[in-house]
């Protein structure tokens, strides 16, 4: 059992450090993926990226990672960016609309309400990535990762998925 969950905190700690190298992957969080994962130069793309990973001692990433289990971690975050684009852009009203990405954003804020007859308390937080969509409304995403999947998840677990 102890192997499993260090299997799922290696995993879920590659996902999230590639795919923050991967969101971080934009100018002022325009989406620069779009035509370097699927342009004349996708593989060249790729193979920088990846070797950046294997060169960052932060990203997770070391030399027992292989090489596929990279492609399929920068496989994810391309379906996520369609998934995303479907859920966020309406192509009726925005037909070239464009997402933004701003991964690991840090926010904070000063709470409205008393508290335990305190009203000097602030709050902080880092989200894994803000994802504003055409008309500027921002969406928050938080990765899950887990052995089981989706389907097999309670009810509470899915709606932390769909807020």
């Amino acid at each position: 059992m102890e192997d499993k969950w260090k299997h799922q905190a290696t995993y879920g700690t590659e996902i999230h450090n590639v795919l923050q190298k991967f969101f971080s992957y934009s100018k002022d969080g325009k989406n620069m993926w779009g035509d370097l994962l699927t342009g004349p130069q996708a593989s060249m793309h790729l193979a920088k990226f990846e070797e950046g990973l294997r060169k960052d001692p932060n990203s997770g990433i070391t030399d027992d990672t292989s090489h596929e289990r990279v492609l399929e971690i920068i496989d994810y975050g391309k379906k996520l960016i369609e998934s995303l684009e479907k859920k966020f852009i309406d192509r009726k009203t925005h037909p070239e609309g464009k997402l933004r990405f701003f991964p690991e954003y840090t926010l904070s804020a000063k709470l409205n309400k008393e508290y335990e007859e305190r009203t000097d308390l602030n709050i902080a937080g880092r989200v894994d990535l803000i994802v504003l969509d055409p008309t500027g409304v921002p969406h928050i995403i938080d990765y899950k990762t887990s052995p089981k999947p989706y389907d097999e998840y309670s009810g509470a677990k899915k709606l932390g998925f769909t807020y």
